[in-house]
């Protein structure tokens, strides 16, 4: 209502913003699912760890998996640091994009010698839409987590079981090995 055509910069910038956001997030939802895996990795170390404390003791192998973990624990660190310096860039972005609309909007205003309540109102919202749309990286963010984590779920709930159904019994087979017991006793004491 102010000024249609100084109003046009900031829709446009709105595209761009946009783009920036796709692009962050095609990069940084594989990263999230890499650092998925070796969180799982991690957790499976310390399932097998925790589980066979008294065998890895007996054999002397706690020195193998300490390293065991650590190399994983590295993996995890490594994935961590990549996916995060790039999801850190949306926010920069964000305000490198905003801002440049407000010192486009200074700079078109400069040259036709606008109103200066027109000038402040513009820059103003301008604002409040680089706050909104912080606002919107960083759940932008954070849903990009949550999309990695909820295909992680996803596979572990497709997982066909190895266990399959039918009949507990046995059934000895003619093809393979047999054990027989023939004449064979088995008393207590003296009997």
């Amino acid at each position: 209502v102010l000024d249609w055509r100084l109003a046009l910069i900031i829709v446009a910038v709105i595209p761009l913003f946009v783009f920036t956001m796709a692009l962050i997030m095609k990069k940084s939802v594989p990263l999230y699912k890499r650092v998925q895996t070796h969180f799982d990795g991690m957790s499976r170390i310390i399932r097998e760890n925790m589980s066979g404390v008294r065998v890895i003791r007996a054999f002397g192998k706690t020195r193998e998996e300490n390293a065991r973990f650590g190399g994983e624990l590295d993996e995890f660190t490594a994935a961590s640091v990549r996916v995060a310096k790039v999801s850190i860039l949306l926010n920069p972005i964000t305000q490198l994009i905003m801002n440049a609309a407000i010192l486009l909007i200074l700079t078109v205003t400069g040259v036709t010698a606008h109103n200066g309540g027109t000038i402040v109102a513009l820059i103003n919202y301008a604002n409040q839409i680089l706050a909104a749309l912080i606002v919107v990286s960083n759940l932008v963010v954070t849903f990009t987590k949550a999309y990695a984590s909820a295909n992680r779920v996803a596979e572990v709930l497709c997982v066909e079981t190895s266990i399959v159904g039918g009949s507990l019994t046995y059934e000895p087979s003619d093809a393979g090995p047999q054990i027989a017991f023939r004449n064979v006793f088995f008393t207590y004491g003296d009997g």
